[in-house]
């Protein structure tokens, strides 16, 4: 006796097998966060702040952490109190802003008359 073991993609059809194909792909202009490939922004969100999109800054724990400016980043779920010591921006609130989906901490929002997010460049991917 054989085992006869039948593979999902021998019975799609063809045509449907290609849509989820190109479904499963990540959609062009979009921002996902590394560890999970969740949605988090969108390229056109992309912001400069005091004349950069791109900023490093130390934290006084010794922390260096170089992350880029979004309008939104409706993918991420924000935590904690609005914090104003040590803020990088003066005048600006900052809360941590964790991946929605995995929990990985992706940056911060910063939060003043207005609004905008940090994320950490070495913890997303472009689509």
């Amino acid at each position: 006796m054989t085992d006869a073991h039948v593979k999902e993609s021998d019975t799609l059809d063809p045509h449907l097998k290609d849509r989820l194909k190109e479904s499963d792909r990540p959609k062009e202009g979009y921002v996902f966060c590394l560890a999970c490939s969740h949605v988090l922004a969108h390229a056109d969100d992309r912001l400069n702040i005091d004349g950069s999109h791109e900023h490093v800054f130390s934290n006084p724990h010794g922390f260096t952490h170089h992350f880029g400016c979004y309008r939104e980043a409706l993918g991420c779920a924000i935590e904690g109190p609005a914090v104003a010591a040590d803020s990088w921006f003066p005048g600006y609130l900052w809360r941590l802003a964790m991946c929605a989906d995995c929990g990985q901490h992706i940056g911060w929002l910063f939060e003043h008359d207005d609004h905008f997010y940090g994320l950490l460049l070495d913890k997303i991917q472009t689509g």
